[in-house]
């Protein structure tokens, strides 16, 4: 008397090959997920640059979502006392309270604030070309 169903498991087969032959894609599916899987290790990001890094902080930082000291801090560049100088002083945006003890910086006051230092930056840089293209045309008018 036949029966209606292999003797043989597809697990019981001799090679790779056949084993994956005999399988339909149901018996594959429910092979590879009781088959025992090498745990993954996650792969350390590369090392970033400050600049990367900074870079980084800059692109998710354009939101209206509060910021607290340690990320203002990281995109400056300044310790903590010259944060506070800075604010004292009117140079860079005041802090908003977030609660009872707590302050954050609008994260879109800051990143305007690093962009307008960026643009007169490069207005600094284009006058400076110029001033020195212009002086010296006129060392050599007078060599």
């Amino acid at each position: 008397m036949a029966l209606p169903y292999p003797t043989t498991s597809p697990h019981a087969m001799s090679s790779p090959q056949t084993l994956l032959q005999a399988m339909s894609p149901a018996q594959d599916l429910q092979h590879a997920m009781q088959s025992p899987q090498p745990p993954l290790r996650p792969v350390p990001p590369p090392m970033a640059s400050r600049d990367e890094r900074v870079m980084d902080l800059v692109l998710e930082a354009k939101s209206l979502a509060l910021m607290r000291r340690p990320k203002v801090l990281a995109l400056t560049g300044w310790s903590k006392s010259t944060l506070a100088n800075r604010v004292d002083a009117g140079d860079f945006p005041a802090p908003v309270p977030s609660g009872p003890r707590t302050v954050g910086w609008v994260e879109a006051e800051v990143i305007a604030w690093l962009e307008a230092r960026i643009r007169e930056r490069d207005a600094r840089i284009e006058k400076q070309k110029a001033f020195d293209q212009n002086t010296q045309g006129m060392r050599g008018a007078h060599a």
